[in-house]
């Protein structure tokens, strides 16, 4: 989920240019879209979470570019045989990480700004700010109609994050 973006973009980003602002794959296709001089239409990017990265590019990122929440959510178990994810979903919103564990329902939760390497879970110590985003998750996640994992035992999609 922390991975750098990079462009190359000659005569159009300026060579050096760095943002905190963070951005998600979604991004890509709305920025490809103005990049090719596509008028960016509802239908062409009807369930399209992402945004222009335009203006990341050419200018400094704005205060909403830097709290704008970005969401994860994979459904189901990768790496079944070895060491693998189980079925989670995830949100940040400015410096905050918080990741939902469907198996147990369990939260965690990251400073990102004081802890980059998410090594201290938080949601003990800031019950608050756990339960806020997990509200946000459960309504981006109502919103998009995502597919939830199925619990083994009763063979009905799981509980979202409450």
């Amino acid at each position: 989920m922390r991975v750098p973006f990079v462009v190359a973009w000659p005569g159009h980003v300026v060579g050096g240019t760095r943002s905190a602002a963070p951005v998600i794959t979604d991004d890509l296709f709305p920025t490809l879209l103005r990049v090719a001089g596509v008028p960016r239409s509802a239908e062409a990017t009807r369930g399209i979470r992402g945004r222009d990265l335009m203006p990341l590019l050419t200018g400094p990122p704005s205060a909403e570019a830097l709290e704008r929440p970005l969401y994860w959510h994979y459904p189901h178990f990768w790496g079944v045989a070895g060491p693998g994810i189980e079925p989670y979903s995830a949100i940040r919103v400015g410096q905050w990480k918080l990741i939902f564990y469907y198996s147990d329902r369990r939260s965690e939760l990251y400073d990102l700004a004081s802890d980059i390497g998410e090594s201290r879970d938080l949601a003990p110590t800031e019950p608050g700010v756990a339960r806020r985003l997990r509200g946000l998750l459960r309504a981006a996640l109502i919103a998009d109609g995502a597919q939830m994992p199925i619990a083994e035992g009763t063979g009905r999609p799981v509980e979202l994050p409450r």
